[in-house]
């Protein structure tokens, strides 16, 4: 039986407004019980490191139907998705959305990186 080579780690893009909703998001966890805010910024970071590796694996977003495939991940212990999408070299996150509000908000982000050419964007 023939072991796969694993798969190149994608480098992670984060929307700017994506990178602002999780800091948003942090804010009002904090204000509520210190450290929580840090809580889910450090597991919304696992997240991302694990779909870096396994992006393929995770379950497509309900309705969408244009390319590219848009794929989702709940953040552990909070009601938070991340969207995002691969192109194969990129892990390109669209939004850390919460689960009950303003649902497809973040559509208008889908091909934010093609307009840009390929230009670097800032990854954390």
């Amino acid at each position: 039986m023939a072991v796969e080579p694993p798969k190149p780690k994608l480098k992670e893009r984060v929307h700017p407004e994506a990178k602002a909703e999780l800091a948003a998001a942090a804010r009002r966890y904090s204000a509520q019980k210190k450290g929580l805010g840090s809580d889910l910024v450090r597991l919304a970071r696992n997240v991302r490191k694990d779909l870096a590796t396994s992006a393929d694996m995770w379950a497509a977003v309900p309705d969408w139907e244009e390319p590219p495939l848009l794929q989702w991940r709940s953040v552990p212990r909070f009601p938070y998705k991340i969207i995002y999408y691969s192109d194969g070299t990129n892990l390109n996150v669209i939004a850390y959305t919460h689960e009950r509000r303003e649902p497809g908000y973040w559509h208008k982000r889908v091909g934010f990186w093609d307009s840009l050419d390929g230009a670097a964007i800032s990854t954390k």
